[in-house]
């Protein structure tokens, strides 16, 4: 009589555990939330439009005075001012490249001058273009640093029929080139008014 009593005991428990429900799991994403992240965004630049903007008006008079500024005189056989890129030859040089792809040019020279002049040259390049231009340079005996959140080559030397000094210099942003080439020609941190005006801020 006992072992009845058992197994119906043992039975009730089994039909009790079979009944018992298990509560369902919270829903839960498998992908966790990523954590928000800010970001400052680096400025492309901004090319001016005219010579007469490449630094500020204060900038602008202390530096070229009323230097002629683009003279047709020149006779440059270059084009001069606001220019439209063009495309750069097959087997061009990568300073060939570099001068395709210019949008401002501007010349500051006297044409009764001999050497004295003072130029500018603002353009766009292909993403890698400017860092191979300044590679070039630096394998030209340019001195190379960065600076004003940039590279910057520069080199300075003699004329050789006139004892003037000659500085060029090269400074690559953001896929901006800005070239300045200047003779018996001195200034002043020109280099930094240039970016202050295409990166302004």
């Amino acid at each position: 009589m006992r072992s009845r009593v058992i197994v119906a005991s043992f039975a009730v428990v089994l039909a009790l555990s079979a009944c018992a429900t298990t509560a369902p799991a919270p829903d839960v994403d498998p992908t966790p939330t990523p954590v928000a992240t800010t970001s400052i965004p680096i400025p492309a630049g901004a090319i001016p439009a005219d010579c007469e903007n490449v630094v500020d008006a204060a900038r602008y008079d202390s530096t070229f005075g009323t230097t002629p500024l683009n003279d047709p005189a020149l006779g440059y056989s270059e084009r001069l001012g606001m220019l439209t890129p063009t495309t750069p030859a097959a087997g061009a040089t990568i300073k060939e490249v570099v001068d395709a792809g210019t949008q401002l040019r501007c010349v500051w020279r006297d044409p009764a001058a001999d050497v004295t002049y003072l130029q500018v040259q603002i353009g766009s390049a292909a993403a890698g273009v400017g860092d191979e231009y300044l590679t070039s340079l630096e394998l030209d005996g340019y001195t190379c640093d960065e600076t004003l959140d940039g590279k910057r080559c520069s080199l300075t030397s003699t004329d050789p029929q006139y004892p003037v000094e000659i500085g060029d210099t090269a400074f690559v942003r953001n896929d901006i080139v800005i070239r300045i080439d200047q003779a018996n020609f001195p200034t002043d941190d020109l280099l930094g008014a240039v970016v202050s005006t295409v990166w302004p801020g």
